[in-house]
């Protein structure tokens, strides 16, 4: 069976504030059939004063709640900070 994945780049740049899922995206995404969400995260996004090693929980929070929507719609989904040698201090595949 083929897989079709989509970036949601709700987390990439910093030209506007970090936002949890957008729940209509993310309808129209599983309607359209696209069965995974990739989540790519820019880390200057989720930490304190781009400290790698200071991450931001209420940022984190927003990532758990848009993995969370695409697994209520049996998407499956991941997010992957940027860049890949930025220190992480938990899994942030599910």
């Amino acid at each position: 069976m083929p897989r079709y994945g989509v970036n949601l780049q709700w987390l990439f740049s910093k030209r506007a504030a970090p936002r949890g899922p957008d729940e209509r995206v993310l309808d129209a995404l599983a309607a359209w059939g696209f069965d995974f969400v990739r989540l790519p995260t820019d880390y200057r996004l989720w930490s304190v004063d781009g400290d790698p090693y200071r991450p931001d929980e209420r940022v984190l929070a927003l990532i758990d709640q848009t993995l969370a929507a695409c697994r209520a719609r049996g998407r499956r989904s991941s997010a992957a900070r940027w860049p890949p040698s930025a220190p992480v201090r938990r899994t942030v595949h599910w």
